[in-house]
């Protein structure tokens, strides 16, 4: 069974071949030959066993070759049906499913009517021998289908991968351009365009905006994350590590390791503004399962360690890492020689010289070392030796170096500065030199901000009129790049060329602030590793001359004393340094002193004046310490150019604050005048508002008295009118009473008169009117009303014998009368109580109607 099932395999394999030389053959008549031969291959497996599969499929593939010269759709149909005889039994049978798909896209591009649909089938076939590897069909059939249809974009896509594949990578960028017009969003096209886009330094940009397109559609696709990270960290730095970041986030949330590459890059790109962290990202590179002891990447992180170690001020255990990278003769061998020169030259130690010679040594185009002893001549401010040392550098190893062009240009600058005043030539000429190697930096990097910063100092030292667009170009420098000082600082200065003074004064202390309080590490081209404390010591200074400057523009003598104030803040590092602060500190209290005596002597205060001798004094002593201390220094000359301070001028300045002084001695004396005329005054006002004060006091007591006098006798008044009120209500009780006995006892004889004879009841009557008359009299006699009830009385007497009706009205008139009487005088007394109670408010607001009102009631 074995061998027939070889030779079944071997005879299929050769009807397949003499198919291929029958599709390559061009001549007719050789290609019907070689099918011909092919069938007879496939007819002697049919001996064999005529239902293998691969026999069906050679079958189908040999009918279609033929049916390309002949184009007969029963013969596509012939072909097909071999495919599903192969599919009915094996439904994954790869070769026949693709054998099929072959048969049915020829049938429709040869029979068919749409050109869609033609398109389509065409692009199954690209699609079909692209897979097989056949290139050239299948570039035949995309082409195809772009000329079927021309916005067929998966066509587009399939051209531009053959054109990679072939290196033809402006035919792959063409055809990729053209499927992202027709689809903008494609991320396959995107990937690949971006790829091709990295590989030219001109479209990097286009790169990266097709990569963020990608991000866009997919935030989480860490491929195209990484890519883009790699490809703008040397740009846009802060973009890199937050891809970095979040690269390292998603990674640590996976199983898969974070690469150590990724570690690193990171790592490298964060060192400046976190080196803890960097250290840690470092530690964990270092540490990964993947790095065995051979890796050669270990060196790189090695270095890149020490570099973290030094950011952090331990220089030891970075000097350790880098004397062991130079101990195992590592690729950063002499980088590290390099590094700790730089050590040594930030700890002020002479060996760092050694260092970079020994890195000169291994390497004489080290152009770092080079650079490293260029930097050591600027701190011993041997400016003609470190120019010519970055000049070796440009000539002999790198005529692009951009950091010797940098420098370059700011030694000229520096020349210039100094040589202002002694040669205009000298000063033109280096201010012209300097211009040139800013502009060449400028020509190799239009983004370096070091050279703009450089290029805008030197053009703005030209005069005035070119401050506006130095100005601009440091605004620009801040922007783009706000962790760099000398666009500030300097942009400060432009501020106060401008007299806009509180404007620089913000920069300048917002600068100071950042470096002094958050710690902040400050880019500056072309300056040793540590020189925080010298930026510190120049803004300190910068604040105060704007103090200073202010003061002399608006005569403010607050100004002069704040300038004062950051002036002595300030910690000199040397004696000569400590010179020059003491000597602008006494100008300051000069001026200060001048500011104030200039003053009417209305709008001075005495203690401003008394400020401003004592400053006068303080100055004349600092100025004169000054020039023994520079006669000592400099016995042979008064001048000295190091300090730029002159003993002469020193000495003028001497004379002028005696001349304030004697002055100011004047202005003191009419002061010391004036503050005892004032005091004498103060003490004459103070005097009188005491007489006055204890004046008003014993008025105040006796008003007390008065009042507490008025109060008891208004008391006793309230005291007496409640008596009497009390004695006419008793009064009107018992008048109430006598009227109720009264009443029931004309009742009760009303009803005895019926009863008794005529006689009996007159005598009776007359009896009972008597004592009633009596009875009526005596309560009458109580009453201011006497005379009205006598009356009655009377009238009574006179008539003892009337009917019983007029008696009876005329008991009734009696009763109501002398019951009004009782409400009168009820009325009377509450009308007496209402009288007091007005009469008592009307006193508390006047104390001689209470007199009145107690004289009317004695």
């Amino acid at each position: 069974m074995n061998y027939l099932h070889d030779r079944l395999c071997s005879l299929i394999c050769l009807g397949f071949y003499s198919i291929f030389q029958g599709d390559v053959e061009k001549d007719a008549r050789k290609s019907a030959f070689f099918y011909d031969e092919a069938a007879t291959f496939l007819n002697e497996c049919d001996k064999i066993n005529p239902e293998h599969p691969l026999l069906w499929v050679s079958k189908g593939v040999l009918i279609m070759a033929r049916n390309k010269m002949l184009r007969e759709r029963h013969v596509y149909e012939s072909a097909r049906a071999h495919f599903l005889f192969v599919l009915e039994r094996y439904l994954d049978f790869t070769p026949a499913l693709i054998g099929q798909a072959e048969a049915l896209a020829l049938n429709a591009i040869n029979f068919g009517f749409s050109d869609k649909g033609k398109a389509q089938s065409c692009y199954i076939l690209g699609k079909i021998y692209h897979c097989q590897a056949n290139f050239d069909d299948a570039y035949a059939y995309y082409f195809q289908t772009t000329r079927f249809d021309a916005d067929f974009v998966a066509a587009h896509f399939g051209l531009a991968q053959l054109y990679f594949q072939k290196k033809d990578f402006t035919s792959a960028i063409s055809a990729l351009e053209l499927c992202l017009d027709l689809c903008p969003n494609q991320p396959a096209s995107l990937k690949l365009i971006s790829f091709l886009y990295t590989s030219n330094l001109k479209d990097r940009k286009k790169a990266i905006k097709a990569m963020k397109s990608l991000l866009s559609m997919d935030p989480n696709d860490l491929d195209t994350m990484l890519q883009l990270a790699s490809l703008v960290e040397q740009s846009i730095a802060e973009d890199a590590v937050a891809l970095y970041e979040k690269s390292v986030s998603i990674l640590n949330s996976s199983i898969a390791p974070i690469p150590i590459e990724v570690l690193n890059n990171f790592a490298v790109l964060i060192m400046e503004k976190d080196p803890q962290k960097a250290l840690s990202l470092l530690q964990e590179a270092k540490g990964s399962p993947s790095l065995e002891a051979s890796d050669l990447r270990i060196a790189s992180i090695e270095y890149s360690i020490a570099r973290a170690l030094e950011m952090l001020g331990k220089f030891q255990e970075a000097i350790e890492i880098y004397k062991a990278l130079i101990a195992s003769n590592s690729s950063k061998q002499l980088l590290s020689h390099v590094r700790l020169g730089l050590i040594a030259m930030e700890l002020s130690d002479k060996a760092s010289s050694d260092y970079f010679k020994d890195a000169i040594g291994l390497k004489e185009a080290c152009k770092e070392a080079w650079a490293g002893l260029a930097l050591l001549h600027l701190r011993s401010k041997a400016v003609t030796l470190a120019r010519k040392t970055f000049e070796r550098i440009l000539s002999k190893i790198d005529k692009h170096d951009l950091f010797s062009l940098l420098s370059l240009g700011n030694i000229h600058l520096i020349i210039a500065k100094h040589e202002k005043r002694n040669s205009q030539n000298t000063w033109e000429a280096s201010l012209g030199r300097a211009i040139e190697f800013f502009q060449k930096c400028l020509m190799l990097d239009s983004n370096n901000y070091f050279a703009v910063n450089g290029l805008a100092i030197a053009i703005s030292m030209k005069g005035p009129t070119f401050l506006a667009g130095c100005k601009d170009a440091f605004l620009a420098i801040r922007q783009e790049e706000p962790g760099f000082i000398d666009a500030w600082i300097n942009l400060a200065h432009i501020y106060v060329e401008e007299q806009h003074f509180a404007a620089a004064q913000g920069i300048y202390e917002h600068c100071w602030k950042k470096l002094s309080t958050e710690k902040i590490e400050f880019q500056a081209a072309g300056r040793p590793l540590g020189d925080r404390e010298k930026i510190i010591s120049d803004l300190m200074l910068y604040i105060a001359k704007s103090f200073y400057l202010t003061g002399k523009a608006v005569k403010d003598g607050t100004a002069f004393l704040k300038s004062i104030e950051w002036l002595q803040t300030i910690n000199p590092s040397t004696q000569d340094e400590k010179l020059i602060l003491s000597f602008n500190e006494a100008i300051a209290r000069q001026e200060y002193s001048a500011c104030v005596l200039q003053k009417d002597i209305n709008s001075q205060s005495f203690a401003d004046v008394k400020c401003a001798l004592d400053n006068l004094d303080k100055a004349a002593l600092m100025l004169e310490h000054l020039c023994i201390s520079i006669g000592e220094k400099h016995s042979a000359s008064p001048a000295t150019s190091s300090l730029q301070v002159d003993t002469k001028i020193a000495r003028q300045r001497i004379k002028y604050c005696h001349s304030l002084k004697a002055s100011a001695q004047k202005q003191y004396e009419q002061h010391l005048d004036k503050e005892r005329q004032r005091k004498e005054s103060e003490e004459q006002y103070a005097k009188a508002m005491a007489e006055a004060e204890l004046k008003r006091e014993e008025e105040r007591r006796l008003f007390g008295e008065a009042k507490k006098k008025e109060e008891q006798q208004i008391e006793e008044l309230r005291r007496a009118t409640r008596e009497r009120l009390a004695e006419c209500q008793a009064k009107w009780k018992i008048e109430s009473q006598n009227e109720e006995i009264c009443i029931k006892k004309k009742k009760s004889k009303k009803r005895l008169r019926v009863s008794l004879s005529d006689e009996e009841d007159s005598q009776h009557e007359a009896q009972s009117d008597h004592e009633d008359q009596t009875g009526h009299q005596e309560e009458t006699n109580q009453m201011d009303i006497r005379g009205q009830a006598h009356r009655i009385g009377n009238v009574s007497s006179e008539n003892p014998v009337e009917s019983n009706e007029d008696d009876e009205q005329s008991h009734t008139k009696d009763m109501s009368m002398h019951t009004q009487h009782g409400r009168d005088a009820h009325n009377s007394l509450s009308e007496m109580e209402q009288d007091y109670k007005a009469t008592d408010a009307k006193h508390d607001d006047n104390p001689a109607i209470g007199n009145d009102l107690e004289m009317s009631m004695q």
